[in-house]
């Protein structure tokens, strides 16, 4: 060994390596620049898609050259961004871990993701509008289907404005004392009544005429389906519900039932075009003239509008909206009920 130490030292050092060709520093230069561009997209990859599920999970440990089961192969450098790895043995069956903290999270749709309050107020004022003209001029056969239907669509109006049940007096918390508010609201409407039907000079106010032809099934279908269902579920969620509940986060409580008691009002003037002929007491005194029909809707609009404020007082007060639900159902329901048994 000293002997060949000592000859290199005479003949002035290593032998020198031979110079490479000109063809051989050009393909060194392509497969390099090849590696590069293939690190690039690489990485470009990665970034782009993030991996999802075991799989892709298992495909890009391949690729950076470890193995998924046993143990971690050696790598000729580092593993690329956003995967990390160990040197240690895993279990029969297990998969390396992995961290996605560096990589975009990718944005999916979902209805869930909230608009705005303004866009959810317009969007159940105008389905209101639309329900309303269809309830009482373009599928009266149908109220009830529509109205079921149109109860869904507001509760999913107040779902996708980032609302819940209590946005609306559902709230789990408040539903029992809705439930103790509802009884003793709906005994105050039946006391009233029947002291206005034993008083002879109130008992003409029951008589109505939209009941004047209805048998006694037929009056149980509305007391119990059509009332409930059809009128008061539907009125109590969009403007108690709905409507109240949307104002009420931008603005206060008086606001809120200034606003939506006065779209009650107005969604009663379809329904009250009607009214001085199928009362009589009305018609006795407006008579049937238009200016009679038109003093008489826009007293039924005022007259709405106020229960309205009521009903919102009942569901402030209460914290759900069961309690204007008994109230609202004991006043239609309880009116047919004693106008059928009065005629």
């Amino acid at each position: 060994m000293l002997s060949a130490c000592r000859a290199e030292v005479l003949d002035g050092g290593p032998p020198a390596r031979a110079k490479p060709s000109v063809g051989e520093e050009l393909l060194g230069l392509l497969s390099g620049a090849a590696r590069v561009r293939a690190g690039r997209r690489d990485a470009a990859e990665i970034h782009q898609k993030p991996p999802n599920g075991p799989d892709s999970l298992r495909a890009l440990a391949r690729r950076d050259g470890v193995t998924v089961r046993g143990q971690v192969a050696a790598s000729g450098g580092p593993p690329h961004d956003g995967i990390t790895t160990q040197s240690a043995a895993l279990p029969a069956g297990g998969l390396i871990p992995v961290s996605h903290a560096s990589l975009p999270r990718v944005r999916r749709f979902s209805l869930r993701r909230p608009v705005t309050t303004a866009t959810a107020l317009v969007t159940t004022i105008v389905v209101l509008v639309f329900t309303n003209i269809a309830n009482n001029r373009w599928a009266q056969g149908w109220s009830l289907a529509v109205s079921l239907v149109v109860t869904g669509v507001l509760l999913a109006i107040v779902y996708w404005a980032g609302g819940g049940w209590g946005d609306v007096g559902l709230a789990r918390e408040t539903l029992g004392r809705g439930l103790r508010w509802a009884p003793a609201l709906i005994g105050i409407v039946a006391a009233v009544y029947v002291c206005g039907a034993v008083l002879p000079f109130t008992r003409s106010l029951f008589a109505d005429q939209r009941t004047s032809g209805l048998s006694a099934g037929e009056v149980a279908l509305r007391v119990l389906v059509t009332v409930p269902l059809g009128t008061v579920m539907l009125e109590e969620v969009a403007f108690r519900g709905v409507l109240y509940g949307l104002v009420l986060r931008v603005r206060g409580p008086l606001f809120a039932t200034l606003f939506s008691s006065g779209l009650f009002g107005l969604w009663h003037i379809l329904p009250s075009l009607g009214l001085a002929g199928a009362k009589p007491a009305l018609g006795d005194v407006f008579g049937d003239s238009v200016l009679g029909v038109v003093v008489v809707d826009a007293g039924a609009v005022l007259f709405t509008a106020a229960a309205g404020c009521l009903l919102c007082e009942l569901r402030r007060r209460s914290g759900s909206l069961l309690a204007p639900m008994g109230l609202h159902w004991a006043t239609n329901a309880l009116g047919y009920l004693f106008a059928f048994i009065l005629r």
